[in-house]
């Protein structure tokens, strides 16, 4: 409290950097997600993007760009284009995308946001793909999408050795963001 005291009345600009920042916005988040509080989801997420850069002053990422290069990136995937620098956040994008279609096939009373749990535990990728596939393995008698069989096989055959948890604002993008994994052919 004493640093976002400082930080806002006594203007003392370096008392929160960018990991500061960061367990903020998503601290509050993940009460959020807690509380099925969608808005404030979206809300907080749009703060991140729009405030990344000036917490971040070091690197040179405009993250309010990143979106657009996120959902582009999917696009390819669904279109069967050649996939050319993928990063590790835009795996994460493409597997939020993932999620909330296979969420969506859920004929639960309980459409909370508590069901990304399982989700935003995992550190390991090995794990996070383990439970999309549990999740998937559950609905596998729907119908899905060619755009989500396209996205889903890239992302169950991606690797990486980075904490999953660091790529959360990704992973959660990509959950609230318009889904492109919808289509009308089955």
């Amino acid at each position: 409290r004493k640093t976002v005291y400082d930080f806002i009345y006594k203007s003392q600009r370096n008392t929160i950097n960018g990991n500061i920042f960061y367990e903020m916005v998503f601290n509050s988040i993940m009460d959020d997600v807690k509380n099925n509080n969608e808005y404030g989801i979206k809300e907080k997420l749009n703060i991140w993007y729009s405030l990344y850069k000036y917490f971040n002053p070091k690197q040179k990422i405009n993250m309010v760009n990143k979106l657009k290069v996120y959902q582009d990136f999917v696009t390819a995937i669904i279109a069967e284009e050649t996939l050319a620098d993928i990063t590790d956040g835009k795996f994460a994008f493409a597997a939020g995308q993932v999620i909330e279609y296979i969420l969506s096939k859920s004929k639960s009373a309980d459409n909370s946001y508590n069901l990304l749990e399982p989700y935003l535990q995992q550190s390991k990728c090995a794990e996070f793909k383990k439970a999309i596939a549990n999740d998937f393995g559950r609905y596998k008698h729907e119908n899905f999408s060619k755009n989500f069989e396209r996205v889903a096989a890239f992302v169950l055959s991606y690797e990486t050795d980075v904490n999953l948890k660091h790529l959360l604002p990704q992973m959660l993008s990509g959950v609230f963001s318009k889904n492109q994994l919808f289509s009308t052919k089955p």
